[in-house]
């Protein structure tokens, strides 16, 4: 009987187009997480398919692998009640003991079947074009099977076992979700405590997939071994795969025992507080509306019906136990995570910050958007589950107000989750006796705005909204709305996508905060490419309501017909006029990212890099002059992003050749307007503007020791914005502007810090591997060089530098005198005594602090 149940559900499920679509999904996970773990370890030596990344990736399977198990297990056993089969079935003659393990062993060996997806995609990584020839070895099958035994099916066990365990003590698929939510919770918790306090043998037990015990074993092996041995199955590796499975069993033991016919297939009853609750909402609901046999079709009795069921539909999801234990535990994670696990605290004795909070948000926010989306899911398809729809579809109220009340519910469930993590943070900060250090605006913008926050989750649930709507299938709207995410996240975590215009709800400078700029530049632009989403938002509920099947189905022809009444006229120009803001706000970011801020892809960047030591890479050993003596005027202007300047600079040549050509690395938003050697012009030999570097013809050769007076003009000034904080720009910021002085001035010669400094990246671009970062101790020209700076010996100057009027300017040296004109604030240095030439610059509305007191004074 068991084997025919099993043979009977694999057949059935195997032939189901959702099997080839899973098993695809894992063949690119395979692929797509070994590049991913390969890039995670930094050794140009490791192969990208070596046995230590398939191990890494076979730890846990991938969090698709995850969410596929979660969404298919249990269907295997809840499908009886949903479907409403199990009444005649559970009657038949058959072993109910028998009927749970047939179904159990389909599951998992359907789950299996699917990960093997994940086997074959490491099997074909060499042929995936992921990397060149030489980064391949010979397959290594027998580490690959071993790794499969060791970690996938223990670790697809245990996922089934929590799932069906979930089930049936309590029939809700909802628990079931939420059950393989807190294994992989626990995985998460393990692994980023182990990556920012070290591994620990209570985190390599206490983790359900092995990933801390694994990644011990595999830093522990050399090179050679990670590229050809099996990892050995001893120590917290072992403990750790021993309690997890024995966990797995006694699971399905407990659930094995506790089904029955009888139990699982009873329809639970209302309570009578229930009954009451729902008497009392009737009664009120017939007292508002006395006129209520009265058929009325206007658009304000919508609009009022709208918000009617609005409320119903919020109360609905946020009555439920359900809601109370999933928000609980969520609440419980901001707790640990803001009291104990926070990266912060890490670093040494530290205040609760407002940002400290709310970056659990980051965190976790991975989590709580797959549970938002997936609530969305269900409650969008509730008609169609409880097999109502037969008859809400006959009824004369539109589809937009049952639909839409239904989003605007989700936007009510998910605003309530958003406030809970603003108050649990001020509830902590209050707690730590520092109500002082609450920013509410701050709370606001991340918790409840769209820095991945309440917005966020609005623009994602109108996603999901739309793809109820297209698809028609709760099913298969959980498949893409999940697997879109996470093609989105991996896209950019492995490198495919780094153009900001394809992430979907995401904003720039996530994690680019400070507490004296904020988000700085980040303000700006995180609003336009909010915009735009939430232009594209519009564009999905609109068609989303559009596209749902109400009554007969309707072929695709029927429902893209401009005349379809489902949708009105208004609707769908306002989804056309939605749509074309999203294209121009999106050709405006394009414009401010690609062109006025030069955005360059990673591989690009490379190239270019490589283009210059290749090109530039003679100048290491030609002889320049150095910085000796500065006198700099120079002023910011904080609010246009600005900086003006100008240097009268003394270079002696301590090369023991003449020098006839000066060479200057600049940045490119810098802007030359005079550049003269003692009191004359020079003539420019070349400009390189790809690689901002520009040649100037010496009126006449340096001679050793010589030197010579250079008087320069030049202006920095940012233009558009930028998408990411590998480019903050933070010399010149709104406030709390610092930057190094070669931000500025040019390095003189060679610079070094456009080299390619990883080997692979060498590899790729064709140039020779750095046996040592270290220049040889016989290498006269860097032993002439001082470690700050290769253009510059221990120098000394003057800097004389202002900004506005509400902040306040630091150099390097003596202060020795400050002043206000003309609105500005003004300091000038002194550099007396010869200091190395590491200067930097910076203006911000700092405060004055005393140690006296430990208190902070009045902002200058």
């Amino acid at each position: 009987m068991i084997v025919k149940i099993i043979r009977y559900e694999i057949s059935k499920r195997i032939q189901h187009w959702s099997t080839f679509l899973f098993i695809a999904i894992m063949i690119f996970q395979g692929i797509w997480y070994a590049k991913g773990s390969f890039d995670y370890y930094v050794n140009e030596g490791l192969l990208i398919n070596s046995p230590a990344v398939f191990y890494k990736c076979l730890e846990t399977g991938g969090m698709l692998m995850i969410i596929i198990i979660a969404i298919v297990t249990g269907s295997s056993l809840y499908k009886d009640i949903q479907y409403k089969t199990g009444q005649w079935i559970y009657t038949l003659p058959i072993n109910e003991k028998s009927f749970y393990l047939g179904r159990f062993g389909a599951a998992f060996i359907y789950n299996i079947c699917i990960a093997m997806g994940y086997l074959i995609g490491m099997i074909l990584v060499p042929y995936s074009g992921i990397g060149e020839s030489f980064r391949f070895g010979p397959t290594p099958f027998g580490q690959l099977i071993h790794g499969f035994l060791l970690f996938t099916i223990p670790n697809v066990f245990l996922l089934t076992s929590v799932f069906f365990v979930a089930l049936v003590f309590t029939r809700k698929m909802s628990v079931g979700y939420l059950s393989v939510f807190l294994i992989a919770m626990a995985f998460i918790i393990m692994q980023t405590s182990s990556e920012t306090g070290g591994i620990t043998t209570l985190l390599s037990l206490l983790d359900p997939f092995g990933y801390v015990a694994t990644e011990e074993v595999i830093l522990s092996l050399p090179i050679d071994q990670r590229n050809s041995a099996s990892i050995p199955l001893t120590g917290n590796l072992l403990s750790n795969r021993i309690i997890w499975l024995s966990l797995g069993v006694v699971l399905a033991i407990l659930s094995y025992f506790r089904f029955n016919f009888k139990r699982f297939s009873a329809t639970a009853s209302s309570s009578k507080k229930t009954i009451a609750q729902k008497k009392s909402v009737m009664e009120v609901f017939v007292k508002k509306n006395p006129l209520l046999p009265k058929l009325s079709f206007t658009t304000s009795d919508y609009l009022k019906k709208l918000w009617f069921l609005s409320r119903l539909e919020l109360n609905n999801i946020v009555r439920p136990t359900s809601f109370k234990i999933i928000l609980g535990i969520v609440l419980l994670m901001i707790i640990l995570q803001n009291l104990f696990w926070n990266a912060s605290y890490d670093i040494g004795p530290t205040v609760p910050l407002t940002y400290t909070m709310t970056s659990f948000r980051l965190a976790f926010g991975f989590f709580i958007l797959i549970i938002i989306m997936i609530w969305a899911g269900e409650i969008f398809f509730k008609d169609k589950v409880v097999k109502i729809h037969p008859i809400m579809d006959t009824l004369p109220t539109p589809i937009w107000v049952t639909q839409l009340s239904r989003f605007i519910a989700m936007i009510g469930m998910s605003f309530l989750l958003a406030l809970s993590f603003t108050v649990i943070g001020m509830v902590i900060q209050i707690l730590q006796g520092n109500l002082a250090l609450i920013e509410l605006d701050l709370y606001i913008y991340d918790n409840l705005g769209y820095n991945w926050g309440w917005l966020s989750y609005v623009l994602w649930i109108a996603l999901v909204f739309f793809l109820s709507g297209v698809t028609g299938n709760r099913f298969l709207t959980h498949v893409l709305s999940i697997g879109l995410f996470f093609f989105m996240i991996l896209s950019f975590e492995l490198g495919l996508a780094e153009q900001s215009i394809f992430a979907y709800a995401g904003t720039p400078g996530l994690e680019d905060y400070s507490e004296i700029s904020g988000y700085g530049i980040w303000y700006t632009s995180a609003i336009w490419y909010f915009l735009m989403w939430f232009a594209l938002a519009i564009v999905f509920v609109l068609l989303g309501i559009y596209f749902w099947q109400r009554g007969t189905d309707r072929q695709w022809k029927q429902k893209l017909t401009f005349r379809d009444k489902q949708l009105s006229l208004g609707g769908k120009l306002t989804s056309l006029l939605a749509l074309i803001v999203f294209f121009m706000v999106q050709s405006f970011i394009i414009k401010q990212v690609d062109v006025s801020d030069s955005f360059q892809l990673h591989s690009e960047k490379e190239e270019e890099q490589a283009a210059y030591e290749k090109q530039y890479g003679y100048l290491k050993y030609k002889a320049q002059p150095k910085y000796e003596h500065i006198d700099l005027v120079f002023d910011f202007y904080p609010k246009q992003r600005k900086a003006i300047y100008s240097a009268q600079i003394s270079l002696i040549n301590n090369s023991k050749k003449p020098v006839d050509t000066l060479f200057c690395n600049y940045k490119s938003s810098v802007s030359i307007g005079q550049l003269q050697v003692n009191g004359k012009n020079v003539k420019v030999l070349f400009v390189d503007e790809k690689q901002d570097i520009i040649a100037y013809q010496l009126p006449k050769k340096m001679a050793p020791e010589a030197r010579i007076l250079v008087d320069l003009k030049a202006t920095k000034a940012y233009k558009g914005f930028t998408q990411s904080g590998e480019e903050p720009q933070a010399d010149i910021m709104y406030n709390g502007s610092f930057g190094n002085i070669h931000e500025f001035l040019p390095v003189l010669g060679y610079d070094p810090k456009k080299e390619l400094k990883e080997n692979r990246s060498r590899l790729d671009q064709n140039l020779p591997l750095l046996k040592s970062r270290m220049a040889k101790t016989t290498d006269i020209n860097q032993r002439n060089q001082n470690i700050y700076a290769s253009d510059g010996n221990f120098v000394t100057g003057k800097i004389t530098i202002s900004t506005s009027a509400n902040q306040v300017p630091i150099a390097p040296g003596k202060m020795i005198r400050e002043w206000k004109e003309n609105n500005r604030t003004y300091r000038t240095y002194s550099i007396a005594k010869h200091a190395p030439f590491n200067w930097c610059l910076g203006s911000g509305n700092y405060k004055e602090y005393s140690s006296k007191n430990q208190e902070t004074k009045k902002p200058r």
